[in-house]
């Protein structure tokens, strides 16, 4: 998949998106790779759970 931005576009990630990643990378480079680990295992572990609870949630309202 391709994405084509318009000047507009490309003016808002300059602006907006391209300062968060490079916030995004110094926190990484912050941590140990100990720390990152775990950060991705518990991110991974939280979003497993999320999606679980979500998904019941879907099965009751659809019941309803």
């Amino acid at each position: 998949m391709h994405l084509f931005l318009t000047a507009e576009g490309k003016k808002f990630v300059r602006e907006k998106i391209e300062p968060l990643m490079i916030i995004e990378n110094s926190i990484y480079e912050a941590m140990t790779d100990a720390e990152i680990r775990e950060f991705l295992r518990l991110s991974q572990k939280y979003n497993a759970i999320f999606r679980e609870k979500t998904a019941e949630l879907l099965q009751r309202s659809d019941r309803i």
